[in-house]
């Protein structure tokens, strides 16, 4: 079966192999399921109303959307003796998206077939450019890289500002640091030389002192 993108019918190039897959599969053994209709974002199921009208093949009612409406799908079939289906192993998912219809096969432990050329896209034509335009296209990019360049020039020229600067503070808090200390320890080796000459003048004195309690007289 091949359904046409946005559209809820079967292409007229494919209704005689369609016709052919109703009558193998007759009743409800063939079932479709989609990711927009019978979904939740199907208000009313209208969409899925329609494509059971133009196809005459039930669409799957799913709160879950591919892959991962496995169980949906065999509780459906296990709902309906008739079809024949019992396990997971007895259906085959027909599909041309690889990341939901094979891939929801594979985690039921299904069958699938994959439809390569399910999905095409719509190609723009190519597009035609003049010499001006691609010159005009060279300069640009020129310009922005000539650009880009200034802005890590000046980039590279504050950071190198920022580390001088903060070179020169720490020179200066050093060369303050170092004066400072130098000019305590010439105060301290002051005081302790002071106090040094102070202990000498007293014990002179003590000992002039001692010196002229005693008579040396003969």
């Amino acid at each position: 079966m091949s359904k046409h993108i946005n559209d809820d019918f079967v292409l007229e190039l494919s209704i005689s192999k369609f016709q052919v897959l109703r009558a193998a599969y007759p009743h409800s053994k063939l079932l479709i399921v989609s990711n927009s209709a019978g979904t939740n974002d199907d208000i009313g199921h209208d969409g899925a109303k329609l494509l059971e009208k133009n196809t005459g093949i039930p669409v799957l009612r799913h709160s879950t959307k591919k892959p991962g409406c496995g169980p949906e799908i065999l509780s459906y079939f296990r709902e309906l003796p008739e079809t024949g289906v019992t396990k997971p192993s007895q259906i085959a998912v027909v599909g041309d998206r690889l990341f939901t219809d094979v891939m929801m096969a594979n985690m039921m432990g299904s069958w699938s077939v994959w439809v390569r050329d399910g999905v095409v896209q719509e190609r723009s034509p190519p597009i035609t450019l003049s010499t001006d335009t691609i010159t005009m296209d060279y300069n640009t990019v020129f310009f922005q890289y000539t650009k880009f360049l200034v802005y890590l020039l000046m980039l590279a020229i504050f950071f190198i500002t920022v580390l001088a600067v903060a070179s020169m503070v720490t020179l200066w808090v050093f060369m303050i640091c170092r004066v400072c200390s130098k000019d305590r320890s010439d105060y301290l080796g002051k005081q302790a030389s002071a106090r040094a000459k102070a202990r000498q003048a007293e014990e002179m004195i003590s000992f002039s002192q001692a010196l002229g309690e005693h008579d040396y007289s003969v």
